[in-house]
């Protein structure tokens, strides 16, 4: 796929003294014939969400031990299923399309729960993307303090857009993560992941290796 992205949205709960970490939904789209992240890592509590975006699939748990419970029967419509991991895993969840065995796996990687600030007073946070350099994917956390329209996307220092990661509304309070993945086509070299909203516009340099 020429465009990979994921998208996860996340909401804060309950009152604190202290910086507490938000409970997530991660979303993994699912097209023909990929899982998008295929290798996910969330932390405990946090939600996935898959979105069927073509095609006929399905998702069947194939964890070897302790397995979590998630599965979601094949259908051609256009379906959500949302699961929610509780508590921590050493080793990752694995799942594989009904349909398609195999030839179309993912995982769910979940790690204990950690800190995160708070959001911020007034205007926006960019957190640094997170792993940099990276091999495989790499991501950025934006919050907001107030509701606007938001645009994510990845260029080349030519300015070419390669990749658009989110395009849409973003809820103040609620956490952006800004997830690339580049695909086989993607040479290797700098880039620039650029958000603009309807207030702000800020630019994270990134370097994809191989």
């Amino acid at each position: 796929m020429a465009l990979r992205f994921a998208l996860a949205v996340t909401l804060a709960v309950g009152m604190c003294t202290g910086p507490v970490r938000a409970q997530t939904t991660h979303i993994v789209n699912v097209t023909n014939f990929d899982f998008t992240p295929a290798n996910l890592v969330i932390h405990a509590g946090d939600t996935v969400e898959w979105h069927n975006q073509e095609g006929t699939h399905g998702i069947d748990e194939t964890t070897a031990t302790n397995p979590a419970g998630f599965a979601r029967a094949s259908s051609a419509t256009a379906w959500v299923y949302s699961f929610t991991f509780p508590t921590a895993r050493a080793t990752p969840f694995t799942y594989e399309c009904t349909v398609h065995g195999a030839s179309m796996p993912g995982t769910i990687t979940v790690n204990a729960a950690t800190s995160t600030e708070p959001p911020p007073a007034s205007g926006y946070r960019l957190d640094v993307p997170a792993p940099n350099p990276f091999t495989v994917g790499t991501t950025a956390l934006l919050t907001l303090a107030h509701d606007e329209a938001v645009r994510a996307s990845v260029h080349d220092l030519s300015g070419r857009e390669v990749a658009l990661l989110y395009e849409g509304t973003a809820t103040a309070a609620r956490t952006l993560a800004l997830t690339w993945e580049p695909s086989g086509d993607v040479a290797a070299g700098a880039y620039l992941l650029v958000v603009r909203g309807e207030s702000f516009e800020s630019a994270r340099r990134v370097t994809f290796t191989r």
